[in-house]
Parts: structure tokens; sequence; C-alpha cells
């Protein structure tokens, strides 16, 4: 294997964990949203 084909795999690798992460963070993020906003429809519907 060449330097150039590690040096790819390396970059693939920590881009797939960053999106990883991302994702990870944007579902939680989601999820804190909509929870949010269940409480508030809750409260209006009251």
């Amino acid at each position: 294997m060449s330097t150039t084909d590690k040096v790819k795999e390396d970059a693939q690798k920590a881009w797939n964990r960053t999106k990883e992460t991302t994702e990870k963070a944007w579902n939680r993020t989601k999820e804190a949203a909509q929870q949010a906003g269940d409480a508030v429809s809750e409260k209006v519907s009251e």
C-alpha cells in the first residue's frame, strides 16, 4: 500500500467518524426539539 493510499484511507476514516458524530448530535438535537415541542403542545391544549 502506498503512502497516498494510507493517507486517503485515514482521511476517509476520520471523515466517517466526523459524519457519525455529527449525525448522532443532530439526532439528539432533533429529539430534544421534538420533546420540547410536545411539552409546549400539551401546555397549549390544557
